[in-house]
C-alpha cells in the first residue's frame, strides 16, 4: 500500500472516530431514576418493550438477551432503545438519523447544521396533536 493511500485511510479513520456520535454501550446507560422519568414521554409503548429497554439501558444487558426475555426480536428492542434515547436527548420524532462519510470540513458543517436544527426545534412551540 502506498504511503499516500495509507495516510488518507488514517485520516478517514481519525475523522470517523472524531465525528462518530454513536453512543457506546456504557454511554447509553441510564439510572433507574432517569429511565422512570422518561417513561411518561415515550407515548403508547407496550409493557414488554418498556421492560426490554430498561434491561438494556439500566441493567446493561444486550438487546438480543433483553428481547429473548420478553419475546421480542432484537430489532424491536433496538427500536425502543433508540426511542428512549431520542426522548432523553430531545430529538424530534420525525428526524432521521444519517450516517455518512464526509471530509473533515464538510463533517463540521454537518455538525453545525445539526446543532442549529436542534436549537431551533427546542425553541419551537410544541406541535398540536389531533384530539381523538
Amino acid at each position: 500500500m502506498s504511503t499516500a493511500k495509507k495516510r488518507v485511510e488514517n485520516e478517514v479513520v481519525e475523522v470517523a472516530t472524531k465525528y462518530d456520535q454513536t453512543p457506546s454501550r456504557t454511554e447509553r446507560r441510564l439510572t433507574a431514576k432517569q429511565f422512570d422519568a422518561l417513561k411518561p414521554r415515550l407515548g403508547n409503548v407496550s409493557e414488554s418493550r418498556v421492560i426490554a429497554a430498561r434491561r438494556v439501558l439500566v441493567d446493561g444487558i444486550g438487546v438480543t438477551e433483553a428481547g429473548a426475555e420478553v419475546g421480542l426480536l432484537k430489532q424491536r428492542v433496538n427500536d425502543i432503545v433508540d426511542r428512549v434515547l431520542r426522548v432523553k436527548n430531545d430529538i424530534p420524532a420525525d428526524w432521521v438519523r444519517v450516517n455518512v462519510w464526509l471530509p473533515p470540513a464538510e463533517a463540521e458543517k454537518a455538525r453545525q447544521l445539526y446543532e442549529k436544527c436542534k436549537t431551533a426545534a427546542a425553541s419551537a412551540p410544541p406541535k398540536k396533536t389531533k384530539a381523538k
